[in-house]
């Protein structure tokens, strides 16, 4: 995968999956973290972005997905259980497949992917205010008026 430590700081080059499903998007949450976030991993070397968001979606859920535009590209910098992160990621609108299991938008879905149990839900994108969502800036992001790839820095 692509991290690596630098001058004290974590980088990580990151796809990232944008799941909109009838006015919801798809997000999960770490078990002892207390925020959502958007699905996605680290890219390894040799591997494009977007076959990295369909492997990450199918080692983390079983589920088949497809790739489809990038939407925007961020440059992230936080903290994250002490330590920190410079993390450039790359944001795909994804689809999964019609038949997935992860349709129903009123249930949660478990997922254990190697020592990481995490929690899937769908959250209606117009109250993702009202949640602790990780970048923030996924709501303004969400709700721009886009007509071509962007390009943010953002701080946690």
């Amino acid at each position: 995968m692509i991290s690596f430590d630098a001058d004290g700081q974590q980088f990580n080059l990151r796809a990232v999956a944008i799941v909109i499903h009838q006015g919801c998007i798809l997000l999960h949450r770490i078990e002892g973290d207390d925020f959502w976030s958007v699905p996605g991993g680290r890219v390894e070397p040799g591997e494009l972005a977007a076959d990295a968001v369909v492997r990450e979606i199918k080692e983390e859920t079983g589920e088949q997905a497809s790739c489809g535009q990038m939407l925007w590209v961020a440059e992230n910098f936080f903290e994250y259980h002490g330590e920190q992160h410079h993390e450039i990621g790359l944001y795909f609108s994804v689809s999964l497949s019609p038949d997935s299991a992860m349709l129903d938008l009123h249930n949660t879905y478990p997922v254990q992917d190697d020592n990481t149990r995490m929690t899937y839900a769908w959250i209606e994108i117009d109250r993702l205010p009202e949640f602790e969502i990780r970048p923030s800036l996924l709501f303004k992001a969400l709700t721009a008026q886009q007509q071509s790839l962007r390009h943010y820095v953002h701080y946690e």
